[in-house]
C-alpha cells in the first residue's frame, strides 16, 4: 500500500512544492489584513506556522516513537495553547518559520525510513482517533495537510496581486 522510501520522498517533495509557492507569493500576502485575500483564508505566515506547530506536536513525536518502538507520547497540549504557539510563530520572519518546518520534515522522513515495513503498515496510534492509524497513514496525512495549506498559499501566488 505505502512504500516507506516513497512516503519519505513525498514528505520532502511536498515541502519543496510549498516552498516554491511561498517564493512566488508577494510579500503583501505573508501577513494580510483580515479582510484581504481569499475569504476566510490565513496569510502565508499563518499557514506555515500552523504546519510547523501541527507537525512538531503530532506526526513528529508519533513517528519517532513508532520508529523507536516506544510508547505513544502524550498529546502536546490544549488547542488554545497550540493556537497561541501558532500565532506567536506566525509573527516571526518567514525564513525562521520555514527552517522549523524543514527540520520537522527531516525528522519525519528519518523516522519513516527507520520504521520496519511491517511496523510502518500496522495500526499504531490513536492520536487521530479511531480506528488506530499506521505510521504510513500519519506520514501520508502530513503530505495531504501540506497540499491543503499549500493550496491557499498558491492562491495568493496566482490570484492576488502584489
Amino acid at each position: 500500500m505505502f512504500d516507506r522510501d516513497e512516503t519519505a520522498r513525498q514528505l520532502i517533495e511536498s515541502l519543496r512544492l510549498l516552498e516554491a509557492a511561498v517564493a512566488r507569493t508577494p510579500e503583501r500576502w505573508h501577513r494580510p489584513a483580515p479582510a484581504e485575500g481569499p475569504p476566510g483564508a490565513w496569510g502565508v505566515a499563518m499557514n506555515l506556522a500552523h504546519l510547523v506547530v501541527y507537525e512538531e506536536s503530532h506526526p513528529v513525536p508519533v513517528l519517532e516513537a513508532i520508529a523507536a518502538s516506544a510508547p505513544e507520547p502524550p498529546g502536546s497540549g490544549s488547542d488554545e495553547a497550540l493556537d497561541r504557539a501558532t500565532a506567536e510563530l506566525a509573527a516571526q520572519p518567514l525564513e525562521r518559520i520555514l527552517d522549523r518546518l524543514r527540520a520537522a520534515r527531516q525528522r519525519q522522513a528519518a523516522a519513516v525510513r527507520a520504521i520496519s515495513d511491517g511496523r510502518f503498515a500496522a495500526p499504531s496510534t490513536h492520536r487521530w482517533g479511531r480506528p488506530p492509524r499506521s505510521a504510513a497513514w500519519v506520514a501520508a496525512k502530513t503530505v495531504q495537510h501540506t497540499w491543503e495549506h499549500g493550496n491557499t498559499v498558491m492562491q495568493f501566488a496566482l490570484f492576488y496581486p502584489p
